[in-house]
């Protein structure tokens, strides 16, 4: 009876290790920002405290990928004064050390597809590119939406991942990424579209996101995960397809309201023929990332239901 009961555990093992062999985990988290606040509590605690909680659940997945908001760079910091004090600002610059931090907490690719990092001119942007390489992390887009540099892809375990990025604010065009689609499209098992958009603050996304995510999973995405409003905008499921309009802020000093302070990561498990999500809130307060307590994960769900559906329940 032993025997046959190690047998059947060693059955039940090597059926969930080939299950695994066949699907990998990718985690999206929206906005992250290491100067000002943030900048301060790094250089008195380090990063690993401003991580936080969340390299548990980042280093438990295959790939991770964040929006960098900001240059890493050589640049004295201007929202930091030598004192140590952060002041008001948005000319952000990331320290050197933030690239290798990234590492650290499991960060493997993140979006260059914003209003920020170009904050330090094309210098700032080559030293940040330059970084990431250094230390292992791909990036994809760029804040001028050059075609050349918008896309990265990636495979794992014989499961190819695409991602495309697209910033609307410094330069609109939106054409390239049809094509980028296409051209992508037969050569990964599971395509991102990851634009930096939207109006901040808003808990709604506008009737140009709308469209333009739609005809993104028409050309053929497999989901859109935005970037930039400050808080969690509507999930919807269009065509069978999912759209996270806005993941709100991961990592941020905006300490002035719960939407602001409360984001949610998305873990998204995938195989070649289907692709399970899972939304996982976090909050940054203090400029230190949390799991949630009940309370405030229920707040959050209870806020998804009424901006999206009953059928984000299901995501819980």
């Amino acid at each position: 009876m032993f025997k046959k009961s190690i047998l059947i555990l060693f059955i039940l093992i090597s059926f969930n290790t080939k299950a695994d062999e066949n699907r990998i985990s990718v985690l999206f988290l929206g906005d992250m920002m290491f100067d000002r606040g943030v900048g301060t509590q790094a250089n008195k605690k380090g990063f690993e405290y401003v991580f936080g909680q969340s390299t548990t659940t980042i280093q438990k997945h295959d790939l991770t990928i964040a929006n960098l908001e900001g240059p890493v760079t050589s640049f004295k910091s201007k929202t930091i004064l030598s004192s140590g004090k952060a002041i008001p600002g948005f000319q952000f610059t990331f320290a050197t050390s933030t690239a290798k931090a990234l590492n650290t907490a499991g960060i493997d690719i993140v979006s260059l597809a914003n209003n920020h990092t170009i904050n330090f001119g094309q210098i700032g942007l080559d030293q940040t590119r330059q970084n990431l390489i250094n230390n292992n992390i791909k990036y994809f887009g760029s804040p001028i939406n050059n075609p050349d540099l918008t896309a990265t892809s990636t495979c794992v375990r014989g499961i190819c991942v695409g991602i495309i990025g697209w910033h609307e604010f410094g330069y609109k065009n939106d054409e390239f990424i049809y094509s980028k689609i296409k051209e992508m499209r037969s050569s990964v098992d599971y395509l991102i579209v990851f634009p930096h958009w939207g109006i901040e603050y808003e808990s709604k996304p506008n009737k140009k996101q709308i469209k333009l995510a739609h005809s993104w999973i028409d050309a053929g995405a497999d989901v859109v995960v935005g970037t930039h409003p400050h808080v969690v905008q509507t999930v919807e499921k269009y065509k069978d397809k999912y759209i996270f309009y806005s993941l709100g802020n991961f990592i941020f000093d905006q300490y002035f309201s719960f939407d602001t302070t409360h984001g949610i990561g998305v873990s998204a498990k995938i195989s070649k023929d289907k692709v399970d999500y899972k939304i996982i809130p976090f909050s940054s307060v203090g400029s230190r990332v949390n799991v949630l307590s009940e309370s405030e994960t229920g707040k959050i769900f209870n806020n998804l239901v009424k901006i999206s559906g009953d059928f984000v329940k299901g995501m819980y």
